[in-house]
């Protein structure tokens, strides 16, 4: 159930920080009253990149390349690397930022991914509605009532 989950992460959030006071009370009294200051690292938010063309995002993959924007060029419009629709999906990328990375690694939590990759827009492309051209009017269905 939900609640007891959240009470069992937050008593493991309670331990962990107990725990870290402890190392700090311990190297402080190491280093003769000098104060250890443990900063784990904080990131940013998570931002959606665009849904990329699979063979196009596994190349830009290769040369650290995870927005699209960033690889547009003459030779590869942004409509080609882009993946709108179709079977298989395309490529989407997760980014986010350190918003500050740990000040002393040996103590502090080391950064969590900075990436995450998605299957997009795996579904079909929609297709046009070809209608022909209108035909002469039939006889009416009704003799009466507007017909």
């Amino acid at each position: 159930d939900c609640r007891s989950e959240l009470k069992n992460l937050r008593n493991t959030v309670c331990g962990s920080k107990k725990l870290k006071q402890e190392v700090i009370t311990i190297e402080a009294k190491q280093r003769k009253g000098a104060r250890l200051e443990i900063n784990d690292c904080s990131v940013g938010s998570w931002r959606p990149q665009e849904c990329m063309n699979t063979k196009v995002a596994q190349q830009l993959e290769k040369q650290g390349i995870y927005n699209p924007q960033k690889a547009v060029s003459a030779r590869r419009p942004l409509k080609s690397i882009l993946h709108k629709c179709g079977p298989g999906g395309g490529i989407q990328w997760f980014l986010r930022g350190k918003v500050s990375p740990p000040q002393t690694p040996e103590y502090g939590a080391s950064c969590p991914p900075l990436r995450l990759k998605t299957v997009c827009n795996d579904f079909e492309c929609p297709v046009d509605c070809k209608l022909s051209d209108w035909e002469g009017w039939s006889a009416c269905s009704k003799s009466c009532d507007g017909g």
